[in-house]
């Protein structure tokens, strides 16, 4: 029964960890929708490569090994991951770039080269030739091309890129474009609903844009700056009149307030004045700040500033802030991406210094199966499923490697 619904329910896998809010119409409800997009040239970027740990400690080498291994051994006759016999793009996209972003030293991604070409082989069977997103189906367009897209710039930006330029290509026609909309103006959403946005895929989809060297002058990011200013929990600078906030400086999951849904928090806070607003939550928070510096905000921008005390306000690597097991490795992902974006090893958290990448690195390890696999005893977003959590636990530990590398 888990396997016949799997298609229909990964949908919330992108919703999971604040990167972790991702509801989803069944996929019959949804119709296709495509993107024109221009010849490969059109667009210029710059593509760098995805940089590696060239060493690590050797409880991450010893984790990501058995867990490269775990994910091997997983792989489904078509070169895909997924449930067991039934591949998607979004967990395939995910494992392909953990295997190949992990520490040289590791020797991971010489010892399954096989195993990451069979991979990309499945991603790009799954190419549209129409509008260049990568799909397994006509759901999550936006969260699984953006990963796809990923994984190919990890493997070989050059050998790729007219697939990458077309998903990036495809990613700048979906976003919201009406200032008049507060629901989809300067995010992305699914991608197969286009009425509204939402924090999770929006920030899926910078950071392929930001990977992709797309030109900081590009007006798709002051677009996404007036979204993230509307999911941001902070009375000044809200771009609509008489908006009211927790106003702590985290962030909530869509632009729009008063719906439901607005925040994966399902209890709201309620004010002095005994208005209630939608709570902050850790992914949310950090997919926030991951934005506001893709999207060339500086470190002092008093956005900026909210968004980082926030996160050292609620620093922990046991649960997922504000949500506690739901989502969880996810979230650990898109902390380490967020804080790397950020530049530091280290985060003043409480009143301290804290090495976050120490700190979450012995915390990933000590959750590891004895099979090499993590998986989420809290189903929410599919973190049940092994190769899904294991993609995530190996990507956390490739980021960790890098940071305590560069101290």
């Amino acid at each position: 029964m888990k396997n016949a619904w799997y298609w229909l329910l990964i949908a919330v896998l992108v919703g999971g960890v604040g990167v972790m809010s991702w509801g989803c119409r069944p996929a019959e409800e949804e119709e296709a929708v495509e993107v024109a997009v221009d010849e490969p040239d059109a667009l210029e970027l710059d593509i760098q490569p995805v940089p590696r740990a060239q060493s690590a400690p050797d409880y991450i080498l010893d984790a990501v090994r058995s867990g490269a291994a775990f994910l091997a051994e997983s792989q489904n006759e078509d070169g895909g991951w997924g449930a067991p016999g039934h591949s998607e793009v979004g967990t395939t996209g995910l494992i392909v770039r953990a295997l190949a972003t992990t520490p040289v030293e590791s020797g991971v991604r010489e010892e399954y080269a096989e195993v990451i070409e069979r991979g990309v082989e499945y991603l790009l069977s799954k190419r549209r030739l129409a509008d260049g997103a990568i799909s397994n189906d006509h759901t999550l367009l936006n969260y699984r091309t953006s990963i796809a897209a990923r994984a190919l710039i990890a493997v070989d930006p050059v050998k790729y890129e007219d697939e990458i330029k077309q998903a990036v290509e495809y990613t700048l026609g979906i976003q919201g474009t009406n200032p008049d909309d507060p629901a989809t103006y300067g995010a992305m959403g699914y991608g197969s609903d286009h009425t509204k946005g939402d924090i999770i895929n929006t920030g899926e989809a910078l950071q392929l844009l930001s990977e992709s060297g797309l030109s900081e002058d590009h007006e798709a990011w002051d677009r996404v700056q007036v979204f993230l200013a509307r999911v941001q929990n902070k009375d000044e600078g809200q771009p609509d009149e008489g908006v009211k906030t927790a106003n702590d400086g985290g962030a909530i999951y869509r632009s729009v307030r008063d719906v439901e849904g607005a925040s994966k928090v399902d209890e709201p806070l309620v004010l002095p004045d005994g208005t209630e607003v939608p709570r902050s939550y850790g992914g949310a928070t950090y997919q926030l700040l991951r934005g506001l510096i893709f999207s060339g905000m500086e470190r002092d921008n008093p956005r900026v500033q909210a968004a980082y005390n926030w996160i050292g306000d609620h620093y922990t690597v046991t649960e997922h802030p504000e949500l506690g097991m739901q989502g969880l490795y996810y979230f650990y992902y898109t902390m380490a991406r967020t804080l790397e974006t950020w530049g530091s090893a280290t985060i003043a958290a409480r009143g301290e210094e804290v090495n976050w990448a120490l700190d979450l690195s012995e915390e990933v390890v000590l959750q590891q199966e004895p099979d090499g696999s993590w998986v989420n005893p809290e189903p929410r977003w599919w973190e049940d499923n092994k190769p899904l959590s294991t993609s995530y636990g190996v990507l956390s530990l490739n980021i960790c490697a890098r940071m305590l590398e560069e101290e």
